[in-house]
């Protein structure tokens, strides 16, 4: 998983939203669960949460424009003079 905690802090800050409390999950589904059990908000991927949104369990809010664009890398294991793949594995 990727850290967007910077970015959430200060966009927060700005927004004049001060969370009592901070939890952090490991998955899509955990963090998912979470927001649809009223526990509290996320910042995840549209493509994350779009079927949840679909069928009126979550709300999408837009985030502020200087929050929206992120670097996107795609990364792979340093192999030893050797460039092939046994697999590719997509979250």
């Amino acid at each position: 998983m990727w850290s967007r905690k910077p970015i959430r802090k200060e966009m927060l800050k700005l927004e004049g939203v001060i969370p009592r409390k901070v939890m952090e999950f490991g998955t899509y589904e955990t963090i998912n669960g979470g927001v649809t059990a009223g526990i509290g908000m996320t910042i995840l991927p549209k493509s994350a949460v779009r079927q949840l949104a679909e069928s009126g369990q979550i709300h999408m809010h837009p985030v502020p424009k200087p929050y929206r664009d992120v670097t996107t890398m795609f990364i792979r294991r340093k192999r030893c003079g050797h460039d092939q793949h046994d697999a590719i594995v997509f979250g």
